[in-house]
């Protein structure tokens, strides 16, 4: 959509994010230590710059890092 509006005058995207993309991890119930691997990976990757990175390159537009802690645990 990005390219789309880039080249349609008056056609504009707006600025918020409007859809999140979930992802999952699974970890087998009970392993403590793998959540905490994948805790620290998914730190580090957000502090590193490597997911914001990863979005710019894709030129995604109203896309975030979410932030540390957002994990949801069922």
């Amino acid at each position: 959509m990005t390219a789309f509006a880039a080249r349609t005058p008056g056609v504009r995207l707006l600025p918020d994010n409007f859809y999140g993309v979930e992802q999952a991890i699974i970890v087998r119930k009970g392993n403590a230590a793998g959540l905490v691997v994948i805790d620290r990976l998914i730190d580090e990757a957000r502090a590193s710059g490597s997911i914001a990175g990863s979005i710019a390159r894709a030129g995604l537009v109203g896309v975030d890092v979410a932030p540390a802690g957002s994990a949801q645990r069922r």
